[in-house]
């Protein structure tokens, strides 16, 4: 089952015990998570609803776990199923945007305006728009023209089709970074990985005809 619009927190309280995942989620993913647990292993978490949050102004349910941020906006996109991103707005001043599964999304756009850091899927390459759409995917340059119109910092791309084994051409002049499975990075270093590009697209060659 692939997740949409999935957000986790989780915060370590002592090296015996910890807070519960606090997972928000459209609510199939509750029933996906509860299967999960009887068939494979425990859980512990608190689950949230998107559509409940979304619908409200003061999203005092998060607010009351993760009180570091300052603001926390769930955001409907524009997928084939029930899809949200997320904005989190640190008290520290500085803001992540993550989109989920989504075509570009002006909803999206106007919630992370200037946002630090924006977390977009980027399924297709470029020249494959046709196919984005009827996936209600985006490309890479619409992740990346999404990037532009919110005015974000930096760029983190992800979610990529399997189908491609390389990485696609960056056209931009803000810095972004390309990410892999179980992948950590501190949020000032992203500018830094974006330079390492070059270097990563010659792991992953055009194909030779």
């Amino acid at each position: 089952m692939h997740v949409l619009g999935l957000w986790c927190y989780f915060q370590q309280a002592n090296p015996s015990s910890y807070t519960p995942l606090l997972i928000a989620g459209p609510e199939r993913l509750s029933t996906w998570l509860k299967e999960y647990a009887i068939s494979c292993e425990s859980l512990r978490y608190r689950f949230v609803d998107c559509a409940v949050l979304a619908s409200k102004s003061s999203i005092s349910t998060l607010h009351q776990v993760v009180s570091e941020f300052s603001k926390i906006d769930i955001v409907p996109v524009d997928h084939h199923t029930e899809a949200y991103g997320i904005v989190l707005s640190h008290k520290d001043g500085w803001k992540i945007t993550y989109s989920g599964d989504t075509e570009p999304c002006q909803n999206l756009v106007d919630a992370g305006k200037d946002s630090s850091l924006l977390i977009h899927e980027a399924t297709f390459e470029d020249g494959m728009e046709e196919e984005a759409r009827e996936k209600h995917h985006s490309t890479c340059g619409e992740a990346l023209e999404i990037a532009d119109k919110m005015n974000a910092k930096s760029v983190l791309l992800t979610h990529f089709s399997q189908r491609y084994a390389k990485l696609p051409i960056m056209k931009t002049n803000t810095p972004v970074a390309v990410a892999f499975d179980h992948m950590r990075v501190h949020l000032d270093d992203v500018p830094k990985i974006s330079k390492l590009l070059p270097e990563l697209q010659m792991l992953f060659p055009e194909e030779t005809k």
